[in-house]
C-alpha cells in the first residue's frame, strides 16, 4: 500500500484526495445544544450503553469504564462518521523509534473532515516492546482513531456512563493506589449533617440513574451544567434536578436497566 492510499472504515483501499476542512457558517459554534440534539444524543448513549455492556467494549480501570475503539466506533457510526488514516510517520525520539499516525473523522454524507487527531506508539512502551513495525503502526492508528472520535463524541460517552478517555490512551496506566489511612478529627454536627445530606443525595441519584436510565440521567445533569451528581453542592439545585427527573420520567415511563 502506498503512502498516497488510505483505508476507509470498511477496510477498502481508496485513493487519497484533498478534502476541504468543514467550517460552520458564522464561525465557532456558540449556541447551546437544542432539545432535539440532546434527545438524539440520549438515544445514541442508550444504544452505546446497551451494545458496550453486551459486547464488553470497555476496559475497567479503577472505578471507571474506558471505551475501546469498538465502542467509540459505535458512537461514530450512529452519527454517520468514519475515522480514516490520513498519514503515518516513522520517527525516532532519544534513540527510540516509533510511529505517529494522523487520523481524520469524515462525515459520510458530505465527505467533509470534521476533526483530526495524531497519536504516537513507541517501541519502548511496556506493552509494545519487541513488537513488529506493523503492530506498532496499527496501535498508533487505533489510538489516533479513538482520540479523534473522543474529541467529537466524548460528551455522548459520558452521558452513557463511560469515562471520556479512550482505553487505548490508558495503555500501561495503573489505577492510583488508595492513600494510607490517616487520622482525622471528629466531625462537627454541621459537618456530619452535610455528610449525611450528601450521602442521601448520592443514594437518591444512584436510584434515579437506574430508574430512568443512564442516558436520560446524564442528559438532565448536563442541562444543569454538571457531569456527575457529586458536583451539585447547592440544595436548591438538587431539589430542581430531582423534580425534573420525576416530572420528565414518571415511574411508568422509566427505562429500567439502560
Amino acid at each position: 500500500m502506498s503512502d498516497e492510499q488510505v483505508v476507509n472504515g470498511t477496510g477498502e483501499v481508496v485513493e487519497e484526495t484533498a478534502i476541504e476542512v468543514y467550517q460552520p457558517k458564522g464561525g465557532a459554534l456558540t449556541y447551546s445544544p437544542s432539545k432535539e440534539v440532546l434527545e438524539h444524543a440520549a438515544e445514541a448513549a442508550r444504544e452505546l450503553s446497551r451494545i458496550a455492556e453486551e459486547q464488553h467494549l470497555y476496559v475497567k480501570i479503577g472505578a471507571g469504564k474506558h471505551l475501546k475503539i469498538e465502542g467509540w466506533s459505535t458512537v461514530g457510526t450512529h452519527y454517520n462518521t468514519t475515522p480514516m488514516l490520513e498519514s503515518k510517520e516513522y520517527l525516532e525520539i532519544d534513540g527510540v523509534w516509533g510511529v505517529e499516525a494522523t487520523v481524520v473523522l469524515i462525515n459520510n454524507v458530505t465527505g467533509k473532515i470534521i476533526s483530526r487527531a495524531a497519536s504516537l506508539c513507541m517501541s519502548d512502551e511496556p506493552n509494545w516492546k519487541n513488537k513488529s513495525k506493523n503492530h506498532i503502526l496499527s496501535m498508533a492508528q487505533t489510538r489516533a482513531a479513538s482520540k479523534v472520535l473522543r474529541m467529537v463524541f466524548s460528551w455522548v460517552a459520558v452521558m452513557a456512563g463511560y469515562e471520556p478517555t479512550p482505553a487505548e490512551e490508558m495503555d500501561g496506566i495503573e489505577p492510583k493506589a488508595k492513600p494510607a489511612n490517616k487520622f482525622y478529627p471528629k466531625p462537627t454536627e454541621e459537618e456530619k449533617e452535610n455528610t449525611d445530606s450528601f450521602k442521601r443525595w448520592m443514594d437518591t441519584m444512584a436510584a434515579e440513574k437506574i430508574r430512568i436510565g443512564s442516558a436520560n440521567y446524564y442528559m438532565i445533569l448536563n442541562n444543569y451544567g454538571v457531569v456527575h451528581a457529586n458536583e451539585v453542592k447547592d440544595r436548591k439545585k438538587r431539589v430542581e434536578i430531582y423534580h425534573e427527573m420525576q416530572t420528565m420520567y414518571p415511574a411508568e415511563q422509566s427505562k429500567i436497566g439502560v
